[in-house]
């Protein structure tokens, strides 16, 4: 299981593998910049991908060391990471949506368009978190009130 925070600070991913008795920070090599998303590859839990203010970054040791990414977007907010198949999909901030094509094993392949099927998911999966955003925030609205 792992956590990662928005700061601009160093160790923003930790990781506890005790179910939550312990936990461990990931991310020596990472920028101090905030996490906005994390995922782990489908087939292979040790292949962790993060989507950070600065870009997206790899790690195959199940986040002992991390590497940016040459695929898609860089230096860029990658505010969501998901996937499609064995695709990555990083939404970013003003730069668009790029996938990142991983085989089974989470290794980069050859990088893949978007197509009209993608960006229909895309917004699907969009409304419904923003469906759970404004949920959540109603309900910090009723714990807030007098």
């Amino acid at each position: 299981m792992y956590v990662t925070f928005g700061g601009y600070s160093l160790n923003n991913v930790w990781k506890t593998i005790d179910d939550g008795t312990s936990w461990q920070a990931t991310g020596s090599t990472l920028p101090a910049a905030p996490v906005r998303s994390l995922v782990l590859h489908p087939a292979n839990a040790d292949h962790v991908y993060i989507g950070t203010e600065v870009g997206v970054f790899a790690s195959e040791d199940g986040g002992q060391s991390w590497s940016p990414t040459n695929e898609g977007p860089t230096n860029c907010s990658a505010d969501a990471l998901f996937w499609m198949g064995t695709d990555l999909v990083v939404a970013t901030h003003g730069r668009g949506i790029f996938t990142i094509d991983l085989d089974d094993t989470g290794t980069m392949g050859d990088d893949g368009g978007v197509t009209a099927a993608d960006i229909a998911q895309l917004r699907g999966l969009l409304r419904e978190a923003q469906a759970k955003l404004d949920e959540l925030a109603n309900r910090l609205k009723i714990l807030e009130a007098p």
